[in-house]
């Protein structure tokens, strides 16, 4: 589960930081129930995967102010601490949830109903108004300028608990990758990052990314 996220190449990188999503929630249906919960399988992935991430803690976890993000947190430092480890929930982050990007929510929501699945692209290519969402590349920076604050603090290891759309904006523009083409992120995985010096090292699966900082 963890491996997946953070590559063994990646545990004696210290600092270290990852956005992932949430773990599996309950069936989402626009309009009538637009704050899912985690499932059963939810609590247990999460609590799982706190169990993995022994070797590195301390831990200081960020959510979205989302409650399945929250539930997340909660259950991922549980994992943690029943393996003797140390974590922190620190608290909810804006760059973690739709405030990241959205303008008009009520604007987006009917754009989203109108395009389905086409909605997204229409974003990602700059389509869409700027009085509706945050341009990609706007949106992309902030996410990853999170991760490389959090990169220059003092936490050894920081766990970000975010959404699909929120990691898929820093895949599309400092990846280059399609959700068209490798799809939407799955639960509980998201994008691993270290500083080697003035180099800020990516991954997320197979794929890498390095960027020289600072970022332009």
């Amino acid at each position: 589960m963890i491996q997946d996220v953070i590559p063994e190449s990646f545990t004696e990188k210290r600092p270290l930081t990852i956005i992932i999503r949430h773990a599996e929630r309950e069936q989402f249906i626009l309009g009538s129930n637009n704050d899912p919960l985690l499932t059963q399988r939810g609590h247990e992935d999460a609590f799982r995967f706190g169990q993995e991430m022994k070797t590195l803690t301390p831990v200081s976890v960020y959510h979205s102010f989302i409650r399945r993000c929250q539930q997340t947190a909660y259950e991922l430092c549980r994992g943690i601490t029943d393996q003797n480890g140390s974590c922190k929930i620190v608290g909810e982050t804006v760059e973690l949830g739709p405030a990241l990007f959205v303008v008009n929510r009520e604007g987006v929501l009917t754009s989203f109903q109108k395009h389905d699945s086409a909605f997204l692209r229409l974003w990602f290519d700059g389509k869409l108004s700027e009085d509706l969402i945050v341009p990609l590349d706007g949106a992309a920076r902030k996410c990853l300028d999170l991760l490389i604050n959090q990169l220059s603090g003092k936490e050894i290891t920081t766990v970000n608990i975010s959404h699909d759309w929120n990691i898929m904006l820093v895949l599309e523009y400092y990846f280059q990758l399609r959700h068209e083409n490798i799809g939407y992120p799955d639960f509980l995985t998201g994008i691993a990052a270290y500083r080697d010096n003035n180099t800020l090292h990516l991954q997320y699966g197979q794929h890498r990314c390095t960027l020289e900082l600072p970022l332009v």
